[in-house]
């Protein structure tokens, strides 16, 4: 929801972004239930609401650059 909540406000809405809540809380909840069979291909990555982009982008690049 937060990522959704700063895409809108950001830019005009695309095609994935105007689709209901309900849409990206199974999208969510279905790559939750892959990261669990698989935690070797998925990383999660924790952060708040109110994490700067630029932040979330750090710790991004630190968790990429690790499995690289």
């Amino acid at each position: 929801a937060c990522g959704l909540r700063r895409a809108r406000q950001h830019k005009k809405a695309d095609r994935m972004e105007q689709k209901e809540m309900g849409f990206h809380q199974r999208v969510r909840q279905g790559y939750l239930r892959i990261a669990k069979a698989e935690p070797r291909r998925f990383k999660r990555i924790k952060i708040k609401e109110n994490d700067r982009v630029s932040f979330v982008h750090d710790k991004i690049k630190k968790v990429v650059s690790n499995v690289l």
